[in-house]
């Protein structure tokens, strides 16, 4: 197929799925907008924002995780992929662990950690056990 078809079809697809989105909701029912913004973390604290994907299919995790100083200063980086047959949230799980390693690895110890899984962050908050994978990874990091 030609590339130009290619973008076509891709634009097409991504309008169709908009309006699909706007028809279920109806037009008298707009979703909010959040929109939030990164904060320094407190004097000589460290924020360290992660994120993953799971592609189920493949069996694969993709994660990203960034570590800042409180001057909002980049620290270290690291994108990983992983083999993990599991949801989003164990793929979100698992990079926690990742991005707990790593900032050991940097040598921090006061961190702020910031993700976008809130059954992550509950998880990391609870004082119970949580036998699940995502509950042992949590656990683990």
């Amino acid at each position: 197929m030609h590339p130009t078809r290619v973008f076509q079809r891709a634009i097409e697809e991504f309008t169709a799925h908009k309006e699909s989105l706007t028809s279920s909701r109806g037009d008298h029912e707009k979703a909010p907008v959040v929109i939030q913004r990164w904060k320094k973390p407190e004097k000589n604290w460290f924020k360290l924002n992660w994120d993953a994907t799971a592609k189920e299919k493949e069996g694969r995790i993709g994660i990203g995780v960034i570590v800042r100083d409180f001057q909002g200063q980049i620290i270290g980086t690291l994108r990983a992929q992983r083999p993990l047959k599991g949801c989003s949230s164990d793929a979100e799980a698992y990079g926690l662990l990742v991005a707990t390693i790593f900032c050991k690895e940097l040598g921090l110890e006061h961190v702020c950690l910031e993700g976008d899984s809130k059954h992550v962050v509950d998880l990391l908050l609870s004082e119970g056990l949580d036998w699940s994978l995502g509950g042992c990874l949590v656990e683990d990091a």
